[in-house]
C-alpha cells in the first residue's frame, strides 16, 4: 500500500463515480474547518487505485491541539472504497488491513481525539485493538424512499400532521436568516451552545447552492407567523435534516410534524435516503421515531493523549452541552 495528500483526494473526487456523503467533500470542509484546517489520509494500491481514505479536522481547545467534529458535519473519519466483489472474509481482512495502515499512519500528537464515522463503516476491531474508545451512536433513517408514504407514518404522528394542516400552511423559502433565528432561539433556551455561526453557516448555504442542493421549508400560519421550519442538505444519495426549529409558544399544534412531513415529500423524488440527523436526544425519539424510519447506528471513536486528559475531556464532555 501506498499513501498520498490532499491533491490525490481532491483529484479522486472529482473523477469518482462512487457516491459519497457531501460532509467528506473539500468545499464543503473549507467551509466548516475555518477555525482549524483539514486533511487526509489517503490509502492507495500499488497500482494507485484508492482504497480508502480518512478525513479529519485539527483545531486547538482550552489551548491544546485536537482532533474534533468540525460543526454542522454529522460524519468524518474513514472511507472504505468498495472492493471487488469477492468472499465475504476477503473483504473483511481487506478492510480491516486499510484500517490498520491507516491508523498506523493517523496523527499521533493531539491531545485528545473523537469522530463520529459514517454508518457505512462498520468494523471497529482495528480501533479497539490500539486502545481506542468506541461508542455506538443511532440516527433514523429511511432507506426505501421512493417508496415511503403517509401510510408508514404512526397514528400519533399522523394526527399531528393532520391537525396542523387545518391551520398551517407550508412553503419552502430562501429564508435562511428567519431559519437561522428561530433554531438559534430554541438551542440557546435549552441551554445548548450552537457552534455553527451565522456567519458560517450563510457561507456554507452558499457553497451547498453552488455545488449542490438544499431546501428551506417553513410552516406559517395565516397571519405569517412562523411556527417552524428545516434545513434539509441534498447529496447524489441522501437527504439530511440537519436543522430542526419550533416556535415554543405554539409547539403542541403539530407545526414540527408537518414541516419535517413536507421536508420529506420535497426530496422524495430527489434522492434514495432520508437521514434525520440528530435523533441522539431523547425530545426527539418519538417524533422522528414516528415517520417510520429504521435506527441505524454509527460509531463515534475517540482517544486521548494520556490519563490526565482522558479524565479531563470526560468531565468537560459531561458537563459541556454543545450542537455540532
Amino acid at each position: 500500500m501506498q499513501f498520498s495528500s490532499k491533491n490525490t483526494y481532491i483529484h479522486f473526487l472529482n473523477n469518482t463515480n462512487i457516491e459519497i456523503p457531501i460532509f467528506f467533500h473539500p468545499w464543503y470542509l473549507d467551509v466548516v474547518c475555518s477555525n482549524g484546517k483539514w486533511d487526509v489520509i489517503v490509502c492507495e494500491d500499488n497500482s494507485g487505485f484508492v482504497l480508502g481514505f480518512w478525513v479529519y479536522y485539527t483545531t486547538k481547545k482550552n489551548c491544546q491541539p485536537v482532533i474534533t467534529m468540525p460543526p454542522f458535519t454529522p460524519y468524518a473519519g474513514i472511507w472504505i472504497c468498495p472492493l471487488p466483489s469477492e468472499k465475504t472474509v476477503t473483504k473483511n481482512k481487506k478492510a480491516a488491513s486499510i484500517i490498520r495502515h491507516l491508523i498506523e499512519r493517523f496523527p499521533k500528537d493531539k491531545t485528545f481525539y473523537t469522530q463520529s464515522f459514517h454508518y457505512s463503516f462498520q468494523n471497529g476491531l482495528p480501533f479497539y485493538w490500539n486502545k481506542y474508545t468506541q461508542t455506538v451512536r443511532h440516527t433514523f433513517y429511511i432507506d426505501q424512499l421512493k417508496t415511503w408514504s403517509i401510510n408508514d407514518i404512526s397514528t400519533n404522528v399522523r394526527n399531528k400532521i393532520n391537525k396542523a394542516s387545518r391551520i398551517l400552511k407550508f412553503e419552502i423559502s430562501q429564508n435562511r436568516e428567519k431559519l437561522y433565528d428561530l433554531v438559534y432561539h430554541v438551542i440557546k433556551d435549552k441551554g445548548i451552545n450552537l457552534t455553527l455561526t451565522k456567519d458560517m453557516f450563510y457561507a456554507l448555504d452558499d457553497a451547498i447552492l453552488q455545488h449542490s442542493d438544499r431546501r428551506i421549508i417553513i410552516i406559517r400560519d395565516n397571519s405569517g407567523n412562523i411556527h417552524a421550519a428545516t434545513y434539509i442538505i441534498i447529496d447524489k444519495d441522501s437527504a439530511y435534516l440537519m436543522l430542526l426549529g419550533s416556535n415554543l409558544t405554539t409547539r403542541q399544534n403539530g407545526a414540527a410534524s408537518l414541516a419535517i412531513y413536507h421536508s420529506i415529500l420535497e426530496v422524495q423524488p430527489l434522492v434514495k435516503h432520508f437521514d434525520f440527523e440528530g435523533s441522539m436526544l431523547e425530545s426527539l425519539f418519538g417524533l422522528f421515531a414516528g415517520f417510520g424510519g429504521e435506527l441505524k447506528p454509527y460509531y463515534r471513536f475517540y482517544k486521548a493523549k494520556n490519563i490526565f486528559w482522558d479524565i479531563l475531556y470526560r468531565i468537560k464532555n459531561h458537563y459541556d452541552k454543545n450542537i455540532r
